[in-house]
């Protein structure tokens, strides 16, 4: 499959269990679909069952779309459906052994590494006294106050270096290359009691810079509010 063509799948909804009707059923069910998820979406370039008729047994309904948008929109309003409508991505054997090795290629850097947020570190003096063998220490402190800071220990074997350390509006950003990987791993401290839309801003430039990141947050934001 074309990796630009996204395919939802409703996968349980219920077809009728007498003789089919002619027409465009399975089209009425995407529009009712469409309607309870989201609104404004285009029309799809192909519907089509999978699977062989069964009477009073589901079939799959495959959605497909000549744009990503419209099937992550879809996806992302997935909880507005009703219990017994599912909709996923679907994903090609292809794409499936592809998201497998990425997740076994990125489990490694996770076990040869630890992150840690509100060290306390308050000097150079110290974060050099801080250190683990056959790691290298890096690390991101505050320099008008105590606590917060973070650091990261990486696993020599995985050909670190460090690639941005910024204290920036009352919030620690450490950035960590692994080139093997072609990937950053970032360390976010955010203490809660700086200004909120600095911190986006901040946030949202760095990752900008940056193609391929994991992420290691701890933002102390209320999301209720």
């Amino acid at each position: 499959m074309d990796k630009e063509k996204w395919t939802p799948r409703v996968t349980t909804w219920q077809e009728p269990t007498n003789k089919r009707l002619r027409g465009r059923q399975k089209e009425k069910w995407i529009d009712e679909i469409k309607r309870k998820a989201a609104t404004e979406l285009p029309k799809p370039i192909r519907v089509t069952r999978i699977g062989k008729y069964i009477p009073g047994k589901n079939r799959r309904v495959k959605v497909c779309y000549d744009a990503p948008y419209p099937a992550k929109c879809l996806l992302r309003n997935k909880d507005k459906l009703p219990e017994h409508i599912k909709i996923f991505s679907d994903q090609t054997p292809t794409q499936q052994k592809y998201l497998k090795s990425l997740k076994e290629e990125l489990e490694e850097p996770i076990r040869k590494g630890e992150a840690l947020t509100e060290t306390w570190i308050h000097s150079e003096a110290q974060a050099l006294e801080l250190q683990l063998d056959n790691y290298l220490h890096y690390y991101n402190y505050r320099t008008n106050s105590k606590g917060g800071g973070v650091s990261a220990f990486i696993h020599k074997d995985l050909k670190s270096s460090l690639s941005e350390s910024k204290y920036l509006g009352g919030n620690n950003y450490l950035w960590i290359q692994l080139e093997r990987y072609a990937l950053h791993i970032g360390i976010v401290y955010n203490p809660g009691n700086t200004n909120f839309k600095d911190f986006l801003e901040d946030y949202d430039t760095l990752l900008q810079q940056r193609n391929r990141d994991i992420v290691l947050e701890d933002f102390n934001i209320d999301l209720l509010i």
